[in-house]
């Protein structure tokens, strides 16, 4: 993978904010139309996620794969909901968009979603940037 992404994800809820980074190795592919990350993040219990993102002019999908898959499907101004396996049960997943950002070209650089997102009655306001850029080695 010639590939670098930095995914730094930041949660809002009515008790303050928490935000979290992963650097993982990625696989990038872009055309003007469709634009495809994919990676590889693992667990705290060495549990493999293979998520692979695509972004379009209709929208971005982030699809993650493992024990805690999750499949968004983040379109302005549509509402999803989805079940969601938190390792003690499934909850009730319920998200609308607040905005995409669409910064990426050949070279990499960063895709920005927002979303507003209902856990089991708890809401929160999420902000996801991913940063791709091309490793050193195949610079």
């Amino acid at each position: 993978m010639d590939y670098v992404v930095e995914v730094t994800s930041t949660f809002e809820t009515e008790d303050g904010e928490d935000s979290m980074t992963v650097t993982c190795p990625a696989m990038y592919r872009y055309t003007p139309e469709r634009r495809l990350i994919r990676y590889d993040e693992y667990t705290d219990e060495g549990a493999c996620m293979h998520t692979r993102v695509v972004s379009t002019s209709e929208g971005v999908d982030i699809i993650r794969e493992g024990n805690r898959a999750l499949d968004l499907r983040l379109r302005p101004g549509q509402c999803f909901s989805q079940e969601y396996n938190v390792g003690y049960g499934m909850v009730t997943l319920e998200y609308v968009s607040r905005g995409i950002e669409d910064c990426l070209n050949e070279q990499g650089g960063t895709l920005t979603v927002k979303y507003k997102m209902d856990i089991g009655g708890v809401g929160t306001f999420n902000t996801v940037v991913m940063s791709v850029r091309k490793t050193e080695a195949a610079e």
